[in-house]
Protein backbone atom coordinates (compact mmCIF):
# COMPACT_ATOMS: atom_id res chain seq x y z
CA UNK A 1 0.00 0.00 0.00
CA UNK A 2 1.42 3.37 -0.90
CA UNK A 3 -0.26 7.17 0.22
CA UNK A 4 0.65 10.05 -1.90
CA UNK A 5 -1.04 13.51 -2.78
CA UNK A 6 -4.69 12.16 -1.66
CA UNK A 7 -4.68 8.82 -2.81
CA UNK A 8 -3.92 5.48 -1.81
CA UNK A 9 -2.34 2.66 -4.25
CA UNK A 10 -2.87 -1.04 -3.41
CA UNK A 11 -0.37 -3.08 -4.68
CA UNK A 12 -0.34 -6.99 -4.74
CA UNK A 13 3.55 -7.28 -4.12
CA UNK A 14 6.62 -5.12 -3.28
CA UNK A 15 7.54 -6.32 -6.67
CA UNK A 16 4.69 -4.60 -8.72
CA UNK A 17 5.79 -1.77 -10.78
CA UNK A 18 2.14 -0.62 -10.82
CA UNK A 19 -0.66 -0.84 -8.50
CA UNK A 20 -3.64 -2.83 -9.10
CA UNK A 21 -5.64 -0.11 -7.78
CA UNK A 22 -6.00 3.65 -6.67
CA UNK A 23 -8.08 5.09 -4.58
CA UNK A 24 -8.55 8.93 -4.75
CA UNK A 25 -9.36 9.79 -0.97
CA UNK A 26 -11.69 13.00 -2.24
CA UNK A 27 -14.83 13.31 -0.05
CA UNK A 28 -13.46 10.22 2.30
CA UNK A 29 -12.81 9.44 5.91
CA UNK A 30 -11.53 6.91 7.77
CA UNK A 31 -13.63 4.94 10.70
CA UNK A 32 -12.02 2.75 13.81
CA UNK A 33 -13.67 -0.44 13.44
CA UNK A 34 -12.23 -1.74 16.98
CA UNK A 35 -10.42 -5.37 16.97
CA UNK A 36 -11.61 -8.70 16.05
CA UNK A 37 -10.04 -11.75 18.09
CA UNK A 38 -7.13 -13.85 15.68
CA UNK A 39 -8.46 -17.37 16.08
CA UNK A 40 -5.75 -18.34 14.27
CA UNK A 41 -3.42 -17.11 16.98
CA UNK A 42 -1.95 -19.59 19.04
CA UNK A 43 -2.35 -19.77 23.01
CA UNK A 44 -4.00 -17.38 25.22
CA UNK A 45 -1.52 -14.60 26.18
CA UNK A 46 -2.82 -12.13 28.39
CA UNK A 47 -0.27 -9.35 29.46
CA UNK A 48 0.09 -8.58 32.81
CA UNK A 49 -2.10 -6.09 32.69
CA UNK A 50 -4.76 -8.08 31.95
CA UNK A 51 -6.52 -5.58 29.87
CA UNK A 52 -3.99 -5.18 26.54
CA UNK A 53 -3.71 -7.97 24.10
CA UNK A 54 -0.35 -9.93 22.57
CA UNK A 55 0.58 -8.94 19.35
CA UNK A 56 -1.00 -10.83 17.01
CA UNK A 57 -3.74 -12.12 18.73
CA UNK A 58 -6.24 -9.46 17.32
CA UNK A 59 -6.49 -7.82 14.28
CA UNK A 60 -7.42 -4.29 14.57
CA UNK A 61 -9.39 -2.72 12.10
CA UNK A 62 -10.68 0.36 10.16
CA UNK A 63 -11.84 1.11 6.72
CA UNK A 64 -11.96 3.83 4.39
CA UNK A 65 -15.40 5.29 3.34
CA UNK A 66 -17.04 7.57 0.61
CA UNK A 67 -18.75 10.31 3.34
CA UNK A 68 -21.92 11.14 2.11
CA UNK A 69 -23.45 15.01 1.66
CA UNK A 70 -25.19 15.04 5.43
CA UNK A 71 -21.97 13.49 7.19
CA UNK A 72 -19.87 16.05 5.54
CA UNK A 73 -22.49 18.95 6.66
CA UNK A 74 -22.44 17.07 10.33
CA UNK A 75 -18.62 17.68 10.06
CA UNK A 76 -18.02 20.93 8.77
CA UNK A 77 -20.52 22.03 11.71
CA UNK A 78 -18.34 20.75 14.00
CA UNK A 79 -20.15 17.95 15.63
CA UNK A 80 -18.84 15.25 17.23
CA UNK A 81 -17.54 12.24 15.36
CA UNK A 82 -20.28 10.11 17.13
CA UNK A 83 -23.03 11.68 15.03
CA UNK A 84 -21.40 10.92 12.61
CA UNK A 85 -20.63 7.64 12.71
CA UNK A 86 -24.19 6.82 13.63
CA UNK A 87 -24.75 7.08 9.86
CA UNK A 88 -26.57 3.73 8.86
CA UNK A 89 -25.15 4.30 5.43
CA UNK A 90 -21.75 4.32 5.69
CA UNK A 91 -20.28 1.64 3.27
CA UNK A 92 -16.49 0.99 3.73
CA UNK A 93 -14.49 0.99 0.28
CA UNK A 94 -11.42 -0.56 2.01
CA UNK A 95 -10.94 -2.59 4.80
CA UNK A 96 -7.62 -2.89 6.67
CA UNK A 97 -6.63 -4.69 9.58
CA UNK A 98 -3.53 -4.35 11.49
CA UNK A 99 -1.54 -6.83 14.34
CA UNK A 100 -0.63 -3.57 16.50
CA UNK A 101 -3.34 -0.81 17.89
CA UNK A 102 -0.14 1.34 17.75
CA UNK A 103 0.12 1.01 13.51
CA UNK A 104 -3.84 1.19 13.32
CA UNK A 105 -3.27 4.62 14.77
CA UNK A 106 -0.54 5.63 12.48
CA UNK A 107 -2.45 4.31 9.69
CA UNK A 108 -6.13 5.82 10.65
CA UNK A 109 -3.84 9.58 11.55
CA UNK A 110 -2.43 9.23 7.82
CA UNK A 111 -5.16 8.88 6.39
CA UNK A 112 -7.08 11.26 7.58
CA UNK A 113 -4.74 13.91 6.75
CA UNK A 114 -4.57 12.67 3.05
CA UNK A 115 -8.71 12.87 3.05
CA UNK A 116 -7.95 16.56 4.24
CA UNK A 117 -5.84 17.45 1.78
CA UNK A 118 -7.63 16.22 -0.98
CA UNK A 119 -10.51 19.09 -0.02
CA UNK A 120 -7.73 21.46 0.17
CA UNK A 121 -7.30 23.99 -2.50
CA UNK A 122 -3.60 22.62 -3.09
CA UNK A 123 -4.82 19.09 -4.25
CA UNK A 124 -7.40 20.72 -6.61
CA UNK A 125 -4.15 22.66 -8.27
CA UNK A 126 -2.22 19.10 -8.59
CA UNK A 127 -4.91 17.47 -10.13
CA UNK A 128 -5.38 20.15 -12.59
CA UNK A 129 -1.94 19.91 -13.39
CA UNK A 130 -1.93 16.31 -13.67
CA UNK A 131 -5.19 16.15 -15.54
CA UNK A 132 -3.71 18.83 -18.18
CA UNK A 133 -0.35 17.14 -18.52
CA UNK A 134 -2.37 13.56 -19.32
CA UNK A 135 -4.35 15.89 -21.94
CA UNK A 136 -0.82 16.78 -23.51
CA UNK A 137 0.12 13.21 -23.69
CA UNK A 138 -3.00 12.44 -25.38
CA UNK A 139 -4.13 10.24 -22.42
CA UNK A 140 -8.32 9.63 -22.76
CA UNK A 141 -10.15 11.71 -20.20
CA UNK A 142 -10.67 10.00 -16.69
CA UNK A 143 -13.52 7.13 -17.13
CA UNK A 144 -12.47 6.14 -20.68
CA UNK A 145 -10.41 3.69 -22.24
CA UNK A 146 -7.66 4.05 -24.56
CA UNK A 147 -8.88 2.57 -28.25
CA UNK A 148 -8.24 -0.50 -29.03
CA UNK A 149 -6.15 -1.34 -32.26
CA UNK A 150 -6.75 -5.17 -33.26
CA UNK A 151 -4.44 -6.96 -35.81
CA UNK A 152 -5.79 -7.98 -39.14
CA UNK A 153 -7.19 -11.77 -38.82
CA UNK A 154 -4.68 -14.25 -39.60
CA UNK A 155 -5.38 -17.37 -41.57
CA UNK A 156 -5.40 -20.52 -40.31
CA UNK A 157 -5.59 -23.85 -42.45
CA UNK A 158 -7.12 -27.06 -40.56
CA UNK A 159 -4.60 -29.98 -40.51
CA UNK A 160 -5.78 -33.36 -39.98
CA UNK A 161 -3.78 -34.39 -36.37
CA UNK A 162 -1.06 -37.12 -37.32
CA UNK A 163 -0.55 -35.25 -40.79
CA UNK A 164 3.21 -35.30 -41.74
CA UNK A 165 4.53 -36.77 -38.44
CA UNK A 166 6.88 -39.05 -39.46
CA UNK A 167 8.84 -35.93 -41.44
CA UNK A 168 8.64 -34.12 -37.90
CA UNK A 169 9.89 -36.67 -35.78
CA UNK A 170 13.01 -37.32 -38.70
CA UNK A 171 13.84 -33.51 -37.72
Amino acid sequence: VRLEYGQISYYRSHEEVSPRYILTLKNCAVRDEGSKVNKRHSGDIVLKSGTGSATGSHFHVFSIYQQSAEAKKLNAGGNDEDEIHKDVNIVPLLRFSTQSLAEKTQWIELISQHCAFCDSNEFRDIQAKLQSRNQQRGMPEKGTLPALYFEPPRILTSVPSGYKLDEMSKR
